[in-house]
């Protein structure tokens, strides 16, 4: 029975998981011969040898967990969808703000699925947007046969905000969030929900996101192998391991409402420092659910395609919200465990506190990184050329791994774009962690306000205003 299983599961991950494990074979003899190998080792002095070592032995550490996580990918897939007499009814909040017609396109899409029409009900928040967002969300519900809700808030409050009002106004035991510029598959709902259905221990689960907007630039075909690594490499070991997925994404995520309530007014009201935590909303509720000892599972199958930045500038600004929220989160989650309000000793919450260590190690690791760089190169100054191809070749190293998973998975030839993003990522992005930490009380959303400039400070068009009125 057992040998049955597994060779169920060889057949559905197995070649995944096998390239994955090569992967990171691979990029561990890479850090080792790159060590032993170095022409500059020679002129070390014993402190600069000390700090090199432990730089090698953090590097192969972290390929150790990689190992961990090939071995969760191996076991990990996706629950079988219901029929539709199985599938419950659902709601499904849309937060919109400023996002113009994209969000009619982004319920279109959903109206599309093939979810039972009779029980999927949608409510298409705005959250006092300042251009035609209303106008379309309006124009969405009169064309929905009375599937789409509109809940029209006066003024902006945030994402946090407009998504609490579409908690409240639900009445189904499943509520799906689905960001205003994201556009889903067909049977992306029903794929969503299935472990929610299937498992009552299941408090939420994380779609699957892909980047729609990958041939407008460099760097959005960078993210979109990024995104691979981090939804089909990283979350399906998180999923496996005991339902430990720390981030449900709000382009697309469901959620059990008796899971929600009992922390939802926790979550609305939070605050880190003195200051509201306005950021981060989907990790901040991914982790309460969590503490609340549910699972918190992974769909592969369930996709959503989302927009992303495209330009440094924005890109920066998302990576500072993301990366602050983590920050946050691992703070509030270290003080539950030494605290004891939840069971730490439990197999499925060790490995939880194994996957925060590593998200901490590698947001502190610029700390030490980029000081250590620096003044390595300023007392090897004639060497610094030198010095700067071989930083380049170690990040080179770390492409391997999400290049084999996004070449098995989607395409050989755009899967090299994992290795420019790994030499993007520690030149020109390396800094975002350090200044996060040093700017952990900021909560400002800022891409949204960035994105948006030359928008707000429109009127609505004469012609909107007619067309809104008659509808």
């Amino acid at each position: 029975m057992l040998m049955n299983h597994l060779e169920s599961l060889r057949a559905k991950t197995g070649k995944f998981a096998f390239v994955a494990l090569i992967a990171v074979c691979i990029s561990a003899l890479f850090f080792v011969g790159l060590f032993f190998n170095n022409p500059l080792r020679a002129q070390y002095t014993q402190t600069e040898l000390i700090m090199a070592t432990f730089g090698v032995f953090a590097a192969l550490s972290s390929l150790l967990y990689f190992l961990i996580v090939s071995i969760g990918v191996f076991f990990y897939h996706c629950v079988a969808s219901p029929d539709d007499a199985e599938l419950p009814e659902c709601t499904v909040l849309i937060p919109a703000y400023n996002e113009g017609k994209q969000v009619a396109e982004t319920i279109e899409s959903l109206l599309k699925s093939d979810y039972p029409a009779e029980k999927l009900h949608v409510f298409a928040i705005d959250d006092g947007s300042k251009d035609d967002t209303r106008y379309w969300i309006r124009y969405a519900a009169a064309h929905s046969n009375g599937r789409v809700t509109p809940v029209l808030l006066d003024k902006n409050g945030g994402k946090k905000a407009a998504l609490y009002q579409g908690f409240k106004r639900a009445t189904t035991e499943i509520v799906v969030t689905l960001d205003s510029d994201s556009i889903v598959n067909r049977d992306s709902l029903r794929n969503l929900v299935a472990p929610l259905v299937k498992d009552e221990q299941v408090g939420a689960v994380a779609g699957n996101i892909r980047v729609m907007n990958a041939k407008e630039s460099v760097i959005a075909r960078m993210l979109e192998v990024s995104f691979s690594f981090t939804f089909d490499f990283m979350r399906c070991a998180q999923s496996s391991f005991g339902g430990t997925v720390l981030c449900t994404p709000g382009a697309l995520s469901a959620y059990r409402r008796s899971a929600l309530l009992p922390v939802i007014d926790e979550w609305l009201n939070q605050v880190f420092m003195g200051a509201p935590s306005t950021i981060g909303e989907d990790r901040a509720l991914s982790s309460l659910i969590l503490m609340a000892n549910y699972k918190v599972r992974f769909q592969q199958n369930a996709i959503a395609f989302t927009t992303i930045p495209t330009d440094y500038v924005r890109l920066c600004r998302m990576y500072l919200r993301w990366i602050r929220s983590d920050i946050r989160e691992n703070i509030r989650m270290a003080h539950a465990v030494v605290s004891g309000s939840i069971h730490h000793w439990t197999p499925r919450m060790l490995v939880l506190q194994l996957n925060l260590l590593f998200l901490d190690l590698s947001i502190l690791a610029p700390l030490v990184a980029i000081p250590g760089t620096v003044t390595f190169m300023i007392i090897h100054i004639t060497n610094a050329p030198m010095i700067l191809m071989m930083m380049a070749l170690a990040a080179l190293g770390w492409g391997v791994i999400p290049a084999v998973i996004y070449a098995e998975r989607y395409s050989p030839l755009k899967s090299l774009w994992a290795f420019g993003y790994c030499l993007f990522y520690f030149f020109c992005l390396s800094w975002v962690p350090v200044y996060s930490i040093f700017t952990l009380r900021n909560g400002s959303w800022m891409t949204r306000e960035l994105s948006q400039q030359g928008r707000e400070d429109q009127a609505i068009s004469e012609e909107v205003q007619v067309a809104e009125n008659k509808l």
